[in-house]
């Protein structure tokens, strides 16, 4: 990031950088807060995570552009939840097709029984 001065400023500058703002969004959608480091002409800068925005108090910034760094790791995703195993429940009507059949397998052997008992 590249930012411009129009005047000498020793530590009065405090910046505060909404990751979600539509400035930055589009550079912080991956930010980690646990890994973030920033840089400013490539010395480390103190910072602070202020509900989820960085905070940089005490800053100075000389007159013209002075470049800071911002470097994250991006967080892993978190872990799926464990699948939950799928129930299905069985109930007579499952049944009803077999059932239906078996009647009529015992019913033929009851008549056929019955016939040749005649």
């Amino acid at each position: 990031v590249r930012v411009y001065s129009y005047e000498l400023l020793l530590n009065c500058v405090d910046w505060i950088i909404d990751p979600t703002d539509e400035d930055y969004n589009e550079y912080f959608d991956t930010v980690n807060f646990d890994t973030l480091e920033i840089e400013k002409e490539g010395s480390d800068v103190d910072w602070e995570n202020d509900s989820d925005n960085i905070v940089i108090q005490d800053l100075s910034l000389a007159k013209g552009y002075t470049d800071f760094t911002f470097t994250w790791t991006v967080a892993p995703a978190p872990p799926a939840p464990p699948a939950q195993p799928t129930t299905t429940e069985v109930g007579v009507e499952d049944y009803t097709p077999y059932i239906l059949i078996a009647i009529v397998i015992i019913v033929s052997i009851a008549v056929v029984v019955y016939v040749k008992r005649k």
